[in-house]
Formats: C-alpha cells, sequence, structure tokens
C-alpha cells in the first residue's frame, strides 16, 4: 500500500463462522483448539472508511481504485463526492449515475470515499432461492436469513437471475464537510431485466462502522445502455438464486485528515 496508508489505523474484528474447522472443540475432547486461518483477500471484507463518517460528510476520494483492486475483485462503493454508487464485479468498477447510468471507472486513479471489497470465491458459495414474484426490501431479508448457516457472521453476497422490478437509488453530489441527507438520493425503478447483484450480509453489531444486514448494488446484464444501483427492494424473477461465502475476517481502514467534527445518524440504508 502507499505511505499513507502505513500510517492508517485499522480495526479488524473476527466474526466467527459456521464452519466447522473454527469452532472450539467441545469440552472434554481432548483436541487442541484449532487456530483460525490468517486473513487473506478471500476470507475478509475490507472496507475503506467507517460508514458513520461518510454520511456525517467525509465525501472527499481517498482510496484510488488501483489501490483497491489489492483487497479483490468484487464489491459496493462510492463514487468522489458521492457523485454516484458503484458495484464491483469481476473486478470491474461500475459507477451508477443519474436514474442508473452506468459509466465503467477505467482510471485506477480515481479516488473513492468509501468501499467494501473482497475476492469472490463460487466454488466455496452455497446458494438460497428466491421466490418467483415475491417481493423482497432491502437490508431486511428474513427469507434468505433462513437459509444461511448463522446470521452472527459476514457473508459476501452474489445474486443472479431475472428480476420483475427492481427499485434502487444512487446519490447526487455532496460536497466534502456536508452531512448526507435523503434529499441527496436519486431513486428510480428498472422492470423486467436481467442482472447480478453484488455485496455482503453483515451481522448487526457492525453499528455505525458499517452497513448491517443486507446491502446489495444491482446491475443489468441484458442491455446496452446497462443500469443499475444501491438496491432498495425487488421483486424476484423465475430463477433468482443468492450464493453466499463466509467471510471469518473484517477488517476498517481509516486515513488521516479532514473529517466532520460530528458524525450524523446515517440515512436509511
Amino acid at each position: 500500500m502507499t505511505r499513507r496508508f502505513l500510517c492508517a489505523a485499522a480495526l479488524l474484528l473476527s466474526a466467527g463462522c459456521a464452519s466447522a474447522g473454527n469452532q472450539p472443540p467441545a469440552s472434554g475432547d481432548g483436541d487442541a483448539r484449532r487456530i483460525p486461518p490468517p486473513p487473506t483477500i478471500s476470507n475478509t471484507v475490507w472496507q475503506m472508511t467507517p460508514f458513520a463518517l461518510v454520511a456525517g460528510g467525509a465525501t472527499g476520494g481517498v482510496v484510488t481504485v488501483g489501490e483497491l483492486r489489492l483487497h479483490g475483485d468484487m464489491g459496493v462503493g462510492a463514487a468522489d463526492t458521492l457523485d454516484g454508487e458503484i458495484a464491483v464485479v469481476g473486478g470491474t468498477f461500475y459507477r451508477f449515475g443519474k436514474s442508473g447510468n452506468v459509466q465503467i471507472m477505467t482510471d485506477p486513479g480515481d479516488r473513492l470515499p468509501f468501499a467494501v471489497m473482497t475476492q469472490w470465491t463460487p466454488r466455496e458459495a452455497g446458494t438460497i432461492r428466491l421466490v418467483d414474484g415475491q417481493r423482497y426490501v432491502a437490508p431486511l431479508l428474513p427469507e434468505a436469513d433462513s437459509g444461511l448457516p448463522t446470521t452472527d457472521a459476514f457473508y459476501a453476497l452474489v445474486v443472479t437471475g431475472t428480476w420483475q422490478e427492481v427499485h434502487a437509488r444512487t446519490y447526487t453530489t455532496v460536497p466534502p464537510g456536508r452531512p448526507v441527507t435523503p434529499a441527496d438520493q436519486d431513486t428510480f425503478t428498472i422492470r423486467n431485466v436481467r442482472g447480478i447483484m453484488v455485496g455482503f450480509r453483515e451481522p448487526p453489531y457492525v453499528g455505525p462502522i458499517s452497513v448491517a444486514n443486507y446491502h446489495f448494488h444491482f446491475i443489468t446484464t441484458d442491455r446496452t445502455p446497462q443500469r443499475g444501483g444501491h438496491v432498495l427492494s425487488f421483486t424476484a424473477g423465475s430463477d433468482v438464486k443468492i450464493e453466499y461465502s463466509p467471510r471469518p475476517y473484517f477488517s476498517v481502514y481509516t486515513t488521516p485528515g479532514p473529517r466532520p467534527t460530528a458524525a450524523a445518524p446515517p440515512p436509511s440504508p
């Protein structure tokens, strides 16, 4: 990482996953406690900037696209000054502008104020099928929760299929130092499309550091020009499935620099 990151403050939380290999042995079985695997980009949810800071006005870009690629090929984020939101799919950074119009970010020097990244490993993923015609409202998806090994862990998520409807949002420009408000959102609906959602399921105890429960960004794959955004709700089609992969580590980096004196309560995810 750059010298700026050498002075970064790191918060590393180990969130116990459902993997039996990471569970302590039963009392009295005589086996030594198993040592968790070391953190890698494939088992870590890596986040740039606590979410409450961004909501409170820390909207200026800090980390570059090139630096973010060191932490994985899948994720979600926000553009500099919240001029749009971002999905990272297969290592490509897609920026969602007004009405969900998509622009591919080709400059590795572009800076983001907020991002959550991991390396996607589909061979390790479990699958949850969603119900055709049912409406789901983020960030709470109890129907999906019932298919997870536990809800006290971090998961990387990839959702594919056809959608009857996706209600989404992106942000308009928010200058650094001004708290984000609901009025800064541009909301829209995309209907009868095929696409992909990427994101994370995080436990409630992340508090103001991150976004608890489900956090998806969506992009269409069946039309040009593409559209996408931060998912607020959706109605599933006949073949929608969630692939989930546990992440036992959660790492948050902050960098020195101007920050708002008091973070405002985050807007609704």
